[in-house]
């Protein structure tokens, strides 16, 4: 048997072949998947999953100031540790609060160092105002087993672990 294909089919077939290609490559991609969707009136939330660990929750609410902010102060709160809560209340709510920033999507990237102490520097990645950012975590762990929260880095301190 003989199989014979037009130039206009194998031209069709390739075309088929990279759309298909382009879409799987796009989808793997939640960048260019959150960019692809709109174009098509379907969107995904970008709602941090439950299983996310509790101090990536606190970046989430802490760059996503909304609604009342003794509310929100207590959303961030509860992903973090008593004294990093009490930090954030103290030095930093007022200021994020009034200054508009808006973040998303907060993603582990990796342990960028584990103390003496136990406790843990995560190096993350945030979408704030649009634009990826990497954000040096101190988190501990708690009793529960997860990982919280206790502050954002200074910009003194991160130059310890960039590249």
């Amino acid at each position: 048997m003989e199989f014979t294909f037009s130039k206009s089919r194998i031209r069709w077939l390739i075309t088929l072949i990279f759309t298909i290609t382009a879409i799987a490559i796009a989808f793997q991609n939640k960048d260019l998947k959150s960019k692809i969707l709109p174009l098509f009136g379907t969107s995904e939330t970008t709602k941090l999953e439950d299983a996310a660990p509790p101090a990536l929750k606190a970046l989430a609410e802490i760059y996503a100031p909304e609604g009342n902010q003794t509310v929100w102060e207590q959303n961030v709160c509860l992903n973090m540790t008593p004294n990093g809560c009490d930090l954030f209340k103290f030095y930093y709510s007022t200021s994020i609060w009034r200054s508009g920033v808006t973040g998303s999507d907060p993603h582990f990237v990796e342990i960028a160092e584990t103390l003496e102490d136990g406790s843990q520097v995560w190096r993350t990645k945030i979408t704030i105002n649009a634009s990826i950012q990497p954000l040096f975590i101190l988190v501990e762990k708690e009793q529960d087993g997860q990982w919280y929260l206790t502050r954002i880095l200074f910009e003194e301190e991160v130059k310890k672990y960039e590249n």
